[in-house]
């Protein structure tokens, strides 16, 4: 797994930057194994848009970030996903199989999504974090073959409290 985040001040307070992350997928669907990395549950880093984990995925993510301070951090982003290997799925966060094949068959697709959002955050305190995201999720070709992928339009609240 390789998860990266390089990011150039283009002026005070103003951040150009690329993230993502590359994790494989299974080589064979032939050989009886599940070969696809299990990253031990980790929280989806596409939130509640789409039942995606980071399994057998490729995330290619720019951005543009504002951020004076901890407090405020304003960020917009595109998230690019795709598929590793055609001879795999994509997982559920519990590693349950979501979608393995179209129709019975294989699919050699591989565009899972495009994701862009706008993303808010407030840190009222050390200990208290607001965040409100606003988006659009393009389902891809892989999804709307393989079930009914639609595509989808977002908002989502969260606040937390750390001790």
């Amino acid at each position: 797994m390789v998860v990266w985040d390089v990011n150039y001040e283009l002026k005070p307070h103003l951040f150009l930057g690329v993230g993502g992350n590359y994790v494989p997928g299974d080589k064979s669907a032939t050989d009886s194994e599940l070969n696809t990395f299990n990253t031990l549950f980790a929280r989806p880093p596409f939130g509640q848009t789409v039942a995606l984990n980071i399994t057998n995925t490729f995330n290619f993510s720019p951005y543009l970030r504002y951020q004076n301070g901890t407090r405020w951090i304003v960020t917009a982003r595109t998230s690019l996903v795709n598929r590793i290997s055609a001879e795999d799925g994509i997982y559920t966060p519990n590693m349950s199989t979501l979608r393995p094949v179209a129709n019975g068959a294989p699919s050699t697709l591989k565009d899972l999504c495009s994701i862009y959002a706008l993303d808010f955050n407030y840190n009222v305190s050390p200990h208290l974090f607001n965040q409100f995201e606003i988006g659009f999720c393009r389902a891809g070709d892989y999804l709307k073959e393989s079930g009914s992928g639609k595509n989808v339009v977002y908002f989502a609240l969260r606040n937390a409290y750390r001790f």
